[in-house]
């Protein structure tokens, strides 16, 4: 019977015995009861730890049963197979390479087999890279074979093999190891004792597969697994009773053998010994499987998209989803351009440990895009501007009540500022606070009194040393007109443009607006600045500067940086630009005050 003394909302221990003894106190026998001196306290605990547990198991039990709250991975990955979404699997790091042969006798080819072993090193670790398939060369040059822009994948092969038996209700085919690298899965059926031979390939739908079409699906499993399923013939041909199934797959290290940059063979190609290896680009890309947080986040997104690329979503989730490189994306339609592009879809994208992408990385994701894009529709992958933040900040604070010194404060000022970059910034459409940015600091320690902190964005004119380039690009955001007017002004004068040094025709020189939307050069003396060239304007409104022929000697750093004043603390990054904080481009000063 219905008690209301009794908490059916309390989960702690201490709550359910309270209402337990509440309960009990309410009943006529047990009113003057102290239950606290007497052995029934001992039953109350045990009831009390009895209903805890269950409560407990209870709610964990509901709790994995939705994707939102599912904590165990095995539940999470259930959820997600619902939806039909595979999650990442553990990615070989892929280095490019050249790789020269000279046969010591007269050949007309050389064949670098298939799964051709190669070692490389980074510290006290050795890792092993393969090729993928196998590479015929044909032609040679004085006697040398050349396989330039080779592939190389982190890992070794191994093989699982399985007899297909109809006795056995659902049979499984698990793939044993959970480093395992799904995209490089390869299986051979052979049934009859080795009379027929089949290959099956990988499917990702059910779009033009027949009863007799040789293809298998991939789908997670318990224990970070995943297994291989075949058709049941109708959709796709199922192995016979009795056929012998070799899996064969990469297992690999994920992200450690990634900056591998030194390669050799660990034996002779085609028996061929004198081998040389030369580098066209280090390991990159290799990575874990995908996080528990992830596949909540990606598994409904690639549901809504089914293998469709139609909104800018959908480009974003298969993109992210298939290349764990990808840092930062921005998708937009071609009727965002100046000029309008229509029929196009732009996809700007930053990777890991780069700005930008290579343009072999470009015609991959186009290859990928190609099969899940609207017919008519044109895809274009970018680099993304960057918009960088000089950040010079003046950090006072009170000496009495730390016992850091003034560089561990610094440090934790630093940690702050690139913390606030990580968490705010470093993407597209981001939005810089800066009342928000100050206080990140000033929270940095107790210590800190406040702080004086001046933020200029600034763009990077990357650029060869005498060769003409113009720039067009835009920091959309309204500029400050600050300059003199006057072609000869003081150095120290306020301006809304200026660059960074560099030398032209022997001189050292600066690029700087005229407060008049012209962009110029001008020459730095001691006492004031001389205009040499108009090299170029500004829209003080919008923010547009473009730049034409511009021609240098030399300069500092990896380029001319373009800094820019603005009328407004804050600022914002659009679907082209990403904004980010580089810990070159920080300086603080630490000032020690008594209070």
């Amino acid at each position: 019977m219905a008690n209301s003394s009794i908490n059916l909302i309390d989960l702690d221990f201490n709550s359910l015995k309270s209402s337990l003894k509440s309960y009990l106190s309410s009943q006529t026998k047990f009113q003057d009861y102290n239950f606290d001196g007497s052995n029934i306290s001992v039953l109350l605990d045990v009831l009390a730890y009895n209903t805890y547990l269950n409560t407990f198991y209870m709610n964990m039990v509901a709790s994995e049963m939705f994707l939102d709250t599912a904590q165990l991975r095995d539940s999470i990955v259930s959820h997600a197979k619902e939806l039909n979404y595979v999650p990442r699997s553990f990615r070989s790091a892929q280095a490019n390479v050249n790789i020269s042969i000279t046969p010591s006798t007269n050949v007309t080819s050389v064949v670098i087999p298939a799964k051709t072993g190669f070692t490389s090193r980074i510290g006290s670790n050795t890792f092993n890279f393969v090729t993928k398939e196998s590479i015929p060369i044909t032609s040679s040059n004085s006697g040398v074979f050349y396989a330039n822009s080779t592939t190389l994948f982190e890992g070794s092969y191994v093989t699982d093999t399985f007899v297909k038996n109809s006795a056995i209700t659902n049979q499984r085919f698990l793939l044993n190891n959970p480093t395992t690298d799904t995209t490089s899965v390869e299986i051979s059926v052979s049934e009859n004792s080795g009379a027929n031979v089949f290959t099956y390939t990988q499917a990702f739908s059910l779009f033009g597969i027949t009863s007799n079409t040789n293809i298998f699906f991939i789908q997670p499993a318990e224990n970070e697994q995943y297994e291989v399923v075949f058709g049941d013939d109708i959709s796709g041909r199922s192995p016979r009773n009795g056929a012998i199934i070799d899996i064969s797959y990469r297992v690999c290290n994920g992200e450690l053998p990634n900056g591998a940059d030194t390669f050799v063979n660990n034996s002779s190609i085609d028996g061929h010994s004198n081998v040389s290896i030369t580098l066209n680009s280090e390991a990159v890309n290799g990575s874990i499987s995908e996080s528990n947080t992830s596949i909540k986040f990606n598994a409904p997104r690639s549901f809504q998209a089914q293998e469709r690329a139609v909104t800018e979503s959908d480009y974003e989730t298969l993109l992210t989803r298939e290349f764990p490189e990808i840092q930062a994306i921005s998708v937009f339609g071609g009727e965002k351009q100046d000029p309008p592009q229509y029929g196009k879809v732009f996809i700007s994208i930053d990777i890991t440990n780069s700005d930008g992408i290579p343009d072999i990385k470009k015609a991959i994701y186009n290859e990928y895009l190609r099969d899940k894009v609207p017919l008519g529709i044109i895809t274009e992958i970018l680099n993304p501007d960057f918009i960088y933040l000089n950040v010079t900040s003046t950090v006072n604070y009170n000496y009495n009540i730390t016992t850091l010194s003034e560089n561990q404060l610094s440090t934790k000022v630093l940690t702050a500022i690139t913390n606030y970059n990580d968490a705010y910034l470093n993407n597209f459409n981001a939005d810089f606070r800066y009342s928000n940015f100050v206080y990140s600091i000033d929270s940095s320690d107790p210590s800190i009194i406040n702080n004086d902190t001046e933020v200029y964005p600034y763009y990077l004119l990357t650029l060869d040393t005498d060769t003409s380039t113009s720039f067009s690009f835009s920091f959309d955001s309204e500029i400050l007109i600050t300059t003199p007017s006057d072609s000869v002004h003081p150095i120290t004068a306020d301006r809304g443009v200026f660059s960074t040094s560099f030398i032209k025709d022997g001189l050292t020189c600066q690029l700087e607006d005229d407060g008049l939307g012209n962009i110029r050069i001008v020459r730095l003396t001691s006492n004031s600045n001389f205009e040499v060239v108009k090299i170029g304007t500004i829209d003080y409104t919008t923010g547009d500067v473009k730049i034409n022929n511009l021609s240098v000697d030399s300069f500092n750093g990896s380029g001319i940086k373009l800094y820019v004043k603005l009328t407004s603390r804050d600022y914002s990054s659009t679907l082209k630009n990403i904004l980010k904080i580089k810990p070159e481009d920080i300086s603080v000063t630490m000032v020690p005050k008594k209070s």
